[in-house]
C-alpha cells in the first residue's frame, strides 16, 4: 500500500544563504531562435512559369502574310499580332489584337481575337472581344466578354493541340517565328 507523507516546503529560516553574488547569478538557459521552416515548392500548376513567358508589348506590332509564331512555353501578346500562333498557353492583354488563328492548351483573352481559336480550355474575360470560332474542350466566358462566333467541341481532342515542332511549320509554307 501507499503512505502518505507530510511533505511541507522549506521555511526561510531554513534556506540556505547563496554563495554567489548579484554578478554571479546563473542567466536562464537562452532559448533557441524561432527559425521559420522552408514554404514548401509549389506544386506544378496548369499556368507556366513567367521565366518560361514570351511577351509581345504593347509598342510592338507583327504584322504580314503567312506568318507562325511558335512557343513551347506562354506567350502574352499586349501588342497587335497578325500571325497563327502555336503555343502552350496564349494571354492575349487587354491592350492585346490577334488576326489569325490561336492553337493552345490555355487561351486566356483579356483584348482583342479576329479568327478561330482552338484551345483544351478557354477563357473570355470581362472586358474581351472575340469575331471568329472558338473549338474548346472547356469554355468560360465572364460577364462582359463579347463574342461574336460559333463554339464547338471537337469529338477528338487532337484538333485542339498546337503544333509546337517548327521543322513541321518550316519550308514552303509561311513565315515561321519559334520563341
Amino acid at each position: 500500500m501507499f503512505s502518505r507523507q507530510n511533505i511541507s516546503p522549506p521555511r526561510e529560516q531554513d534556506a540556505k544563504p547563496s554563495a554567489l553574488s548579484l554578478t554571479e547569478t546563473p542567466l536562464p538557459p537562452l532559448a533557441k531562435p524561432v527559425v521559420p521552416l522552408p514554404q514548401p515548392k509549389a506544386i506544378a500548376t496548369e499556368r507556366i512559369e513567367s521565366s518560361n513567358r514570351s511577351i509581345i508589348g504593347n509598342d510592338l506590332a507583327i504584322m504580314g502574310e503567312r506568318i507562325v509564331i511558335i512557343t513551347k512555353g506562354a506567350l502574352q501578346i499586349d501588342g497587335e499580332v497578325q500571325a497563327d500562333l502555336h503555343c502552350a498557353e496564349v494571354i492575349i492583354g487587354e491592350a492585346g489584337k490577334v488576326t489569325g488563328t490561336i492553337w493552345a492548351d490555355v487561351v486566356e483573352v483579356r483584348g482583342q481575337v479576329f479568327g478561330t481559336i482552338k484551345g483544351t480550355r478557354v477563357q473570355l474575360m470581362g472586358k474581351s472581344m472575340v469575331e471568329g470560332d472558338i473549338h474548346h474542350q472547356s469554355l468560360s466566358v465572364i460577364e462582359g466578354a463579347s463574342f461574336d462566333g460559333r463554339v464547338r467541341r471537337p469529338k477528338d481532342l487532337a484538333d485542339l493541340k498546337p503544333n509546337l515542332d517548327p521543322a513541321k511549320h518550316a519550308g514552303t509554307g509561311p513565315t515561321t517565328i519559334a520563341a
